[in-house]
């Protein structure tokens, strides 16, 4: 079969009002870059706009927005960040991959958070408020600022929300919320330019309940050191940018520094892309250069005005020009190809990083070949892209991964093609994956032709169609007859239906419109759209098509039986929807995490979205895609919709392919300018034009990526702590897996002596709920904990007594039927403010009967009176061990005997079943911490020296209350 692999970038925490219909920051104009001298970071953004920009527009309008936001930007930043070149597209061209989409209507300004630079999201902004009020460019500068924000450096809003539709969502703001006066409160209104700093940030807000610190300090640390709030969800990391620090005093209030941004207005631009075909002899086996020509020509046939295409053969001996890069100068397209490759002929070894070199040299000089000749420097901003097609190993010539890095720095993709099992795929992947581009894999020589059409769809961002059939990929039937149907909604504007088949099959291919009526390539005129026939293909496409069922009708000519057919069918379409996993390569157990956005003109809401898993081995999942902000999605109803496969089919690495389909069979989907958008019967304005936004028609979508997993094995960590994992010394988060009913998994951290230690587990999948406990040196159990990180996730915050190895065991609560993924975090950290050693139980109980042969006989009075936690606290002003072990709620407290044992030095857990019968409570010490409750095993639940020490502590702290010492209530 053939198979695609789409590479991504990485995607965490969603903000408010999600975002775009395509994936953001994959636009090689888009970038951020340091200069020592000025010590400042530029920020170059791709702007799209909805309409036409007039004159006005482009010399004082768009200017005096950006000016100002680069102004705010600068101010909030202390002087280090500002705004540098402004590329701005115009009727909506490159919407899909622009950093800031701007519209001609009224709306609320929105923004994914930590997107730039990530797929996932973008600034949406508008004209027009919810309100009808035609808002001015400073306002507009204002709000690109707030959005810069969250969109550049994930921070969260610090303003109230004045209704309650936001009230149930963290990531919200709530209308209990009590304003910060700084740049991502009310900014519009009160007009401040700086970031809030610990001294004026409020804690109540979406910053705070996310981040838990104001925006300075969420800037200055490390993302790797945020709660689980703002680190769980798969997807988009926040990014530290270095040269931010700390402001020294106050965050400066007033506007400042240089506010110079250029506009640069692009012209419509097409794609540039060359083909380089692999000549070298292994290619006349199975006929693999008759596929390669034939899809090249495929590739030129699928082209639209403005693009350019050429192609490069390449082997040891030369890297042949076939043709320069042609300018598509009519519509419809013809194969231009088709002759120059028709002198290609295949011999010698393989030399793909000279073909790279050549390919290159082209795209970073914007040549092209014109109706007046070979034209440089044309259009140099155009999208670029390369597609590789070969079926072996590098054997010639130079290094082709040191073209990574300029392609990569040129924003030029490259799209690998790989043709049968000998292809070196490693080095296709690594071309492709760190480039932008996409991997295609073709087991067979015959499936090139279709794939050069999901290539091209690839480039030019259009959708995959949905059809009626399970296999959308091939077509076999046991009567010489084949008949496919995809349902066209009517978003769709121009529809493209590819088949091939093999060389010795032939096929008579014919188009049937919704009503029944058959269109033969003679019955299409230039407005309705054109056919390419082809020794091997047959295209159609159809401008405009009618809403409702198409068919291909595909009738075997030759006699013996029918042949296998092999179906793409793409969309120019207003609904988009873009699927990817944030890390093209999973090592396990990482889970696979999938993303996918669905948009119109706004995100879509409420749809069903459902990703199919195939693994290597031909078993399927299906894992639904959620949009209401549980599990790993981050936000509710913001159009982005977030799951995570962890079932592996175990002892199988290799490409586990994902196929995420969107439809909307119900109507309920709907257009939404954020998250948490149900329309309620106390409905806004707003409210109900959202509900004028709703889809009431079907639509179907389809996306396709490979994913590379690696490392599957039966247990990922050791069951047995004398084997334990090392934990990594930069407190580097691991992934996990109980594998099968019963696992547990053993890590070994090294912890200092007095320090604070945090150990948590996070991002769980749907059906894993942690267990943790923590092992001090000598083996014993000094603390354990279920939920207390929040849902399903546990928490364990410890004050080490001394240094060494520390083990940390991670189980399912259930392990009768728990399976499922965790991720585990271990931090030790010196504590700041160390405490005294802390005494024995034998020093304790020496000091208890002191005290006592002092005050035999006192009465005290229970009510009121300190619990036992915090008495010794007060008296001894420590946090011992002993009364760590008890700091904890009912799920999180060790039964007698484990106590006992962990005194009297035993090694393991315990198995003792009695719970303590005392209990009194107080506050525990340090951030973080619960309430203690004190869980006193009675003596025939904690055995002899135990129940003695309790006993004698208890008199003890009888004496302290004849002292005078402090009360609490």
């Amino acid at each position: 079969m053939f198979c695609r692999f789409r590479c991504g970038v990485l995607f965490t925490c969603v903000f408010l009002m999600s975002p775009g219909d395509g994936w953001s920051n994959n636009h090689p104009l888009s970038r951020s870059e340091y200069d020592e001298a000025a010590d400042t970071t530029y920020f170059d953004l791709v702007v799209t706009l909805d309409w036409t920009p007039g004159a006005q527009d482009l010399n004082q309008y768009l200017p005096d927005i950006f000016h100002e936001a680069s102004r705010r930007i600068h101010n909030a930043t202390e002087g280090r960040h500002q705004l540098r070149t402004i590329y701005v597209y115009p009727d909506d061209i490159g919407k899909e991959m622009c950093d800031l989409y701007f519209q001609d209507e009224a709306g609320r300004a929105n923004a994914a958070a930590s997107a730039f630079g990530t797929p996932g999201g973008r600034i949406r902004l508008f004209t027009t408020n919810p309100s009808g009020q035609l808002q001015n460019a400073s306002t507009l500068g204002r709000t690109v600022g707030h959005e810069f924000g969250h969109y550049v450096y994930g921070l969260r809003d610090e303003y109230q929300e004045p209704t309650d539709q936001f009230d149930e969502f963290t990531g919200m703001p709530h209308s209990t919320d009590i304003a910060c006066d700084c740049f991502m409160g009310n900014y519009v209104l009160n007009g401040q330019g700086e970031f809030c700093i610990f001294t004026n940030h409020s804690t109540e807000t979406a910053q705070e309940r996310i981040f838990g610190r104001s925006c300075w300090a969420t800037l200055v640390t490390d993302p790797q050191d945020d709660p689980p709030l703002a680190s769980e969800t798969a997807g988009r990391v926040r990014v530290r940018y270095l040269d931010l620090m700390f402001p020294s005093a106050e965050p400066i209030t007033q506007p400042g520094g240089d506010d110079s941004v250029f506009i640069q207005f692009q012209e419509k631009p097409g794609v540039q892309m060359i083909t380089l075909v692999d000549l070298s002899g292994s290619m006349n086996q199975d006929s693999k250069l008759t596929f390669a020509k034939s899809g090249a020509n495929v590739l030129s046939s699928l082209t639209h005005l403005g693009d350019a295409v050429g192609i490069i053969g390449f082997n040891d001996e030369t890297t042949d020009v076939a043709m320069p890069p042609v300018g598509i100068f009519e519509d419809p397209p013809h194969p231009a190809v088709e002759s120059p490759l028709l002198t290609l002929t295949a011999e010698g070894l393989t030399a793909i990083g000279e073909a790279l070199k050549r390919a290159y040299l082209f795209h970073v000089n914007s040549i092209i070949l014109s109706a007046e000749g070979i034209v440089p420097n044309a259009d140099p901003n155009r999208p670029r892209a390369v597609i590789l097609l070969s079926d072996g190993l590098n054997t010639a010539g130079e290094d082709p991964r040191e073209w990574i890095t300029p392609y990569a720095q040129a924003g030029i993709n490259v799209y690998s093609v790989a043709i049968g099992n000998d292809a070196d795929t490693d080095l296709l992947f690594d071309l492709a994956s760190q480039t932008g581009g996409a991997v295609f894999f073709a087991t067979e020589a015959t499936y090139i032709p279709t794939l050069y059409g999901m290539l091209e769809e690839e480039v030019s961002a259009n959708d995959t169609l949905v059809d009626n059939a399970d296999d959308t990929a091939d077509g076999k039937a046991a009567e010489p007859v084949v008949v496919r149907a995809w349902p066209v909604d009517d978003t769709v504007k121009e529809i493209t239906f590819l088949v091939s088949w093999a060389v010795e099959d032939n096929f008579d291919v014919v188009l049937i419109d919704p009503d029944g009526n058959a269109i033969r390539p003679g019955d299409l005129t230039e407005e309705k759209g054109f056919f390419v026939g082809m020794d091997l293909t047959a295209i159609y496409r159809i401008r405009n098509p009618r809403p409702g069922k198409w068919a291909l009708r595909s009738e075997w000519i030759k006699q013996g039986g029918p042949g296998l057919l092999r179906y793409h069918v793409q969309a120019r379409a207003d609904i988009h929807l873009r699927a990817e996993s944030p890390n093209p390569r999973i090592l396990y157990p990482q889970p696979i995490h999938i993303m996918a956005t669905l948009t119109k003109d706004l995100p879509i809401a409420a749809a069903t979205v459902v990703a199919t898993v195939t693994m290597p081995g031909g078993a399927r999942a299906d894992i639904p895609l959620n949009d209401e902000g549980k599990l790993v999605d981050a936000l509710p109803f913001d159009g982005i919709y977030s799951g995570a496969f962890d079932g592996y089919d175990l002892g199988k690495d290799g490409f586990y392919e994902v196929t995420v389909r969107a439809t909307n069979p119900t109507g309920r989907a709907f257009e939404t300018d954020g998250g948490g958008t149900h329309v309620s019967a106390k409905a806004s304005a707003i409210d109900r034009d959202r509900a004028a936004r709703r889809l009431e028609g079907d639509f179907q979508r389809a996306r396709t990526f490979y994913v590379r997993v690696s490392g599957i094995r039966s247990d990922d960590h050791s069951s047995d702590r004398l084997r334990a994992a090392v934990y990594p010394s930069d407190n580097t988060p691991v992934w996990g897996r109980i594998e099968v009913p019963g696992d547990v998994d053993y890590f070994k951290v090294d912890l200092p002596s007095k320090a604070i230690c945090n150990i948590r587990t996070s991002q769980l999948n749907a059906v894993m709920d942690t267990l943790i406990q923590l092992y001090d040196p000598k083996g014993r159990v000094v603390r354990r904990d279920d939920n207390r990180g929040g849902g399903k996730s546990s928490w364990i915050r410890w004050k080490t007594r001394r240094g060494g190895a520390y083990y940390v065991k991670v189980a399912h609560t259930d392990a009768r039927r728990g399976v499922g993924s965790y991720v585990l975090q271990v931090k030790g950290d010196p504590d700041p403010d160390p405490l005294p050693e802390v005494p024995t139980v034998e020093e304790l109980n020496t000091a208890a009967r002191a005290l006592l042969a002092d005050f035999a006989g006192f009465d005290v009075d229970q009510d009121g009176g300190l619990s036992f936690g915090e008495a010794i606290d007060a008296y001894l002003n420590l946090d011992s061990d002993l009364f760590d072990l008890m700091d904890a709620d009912a799920n999180d407290s060790l039964s007698g005997a484990e106590l006992e044992a962990y005194q009297a030095g035993g090694e393991g857990e315990g198995e003792g079943e009695g719970e303590g019968e005392g209990e009194g409570e107080g506050e525990g010490e340090g951030e973080g911490e619960v309430p203690i409750a004190c869980h006193v095993g009675s003596a025939s639940n904690a055995g002899g020296s135990m129940g003695d020490a309790v006993l004698f502590v208890s008199f003890l702290l009888l004496a302290v209350f004849s002292h005078g010492s402090r009360r609490t209530a």
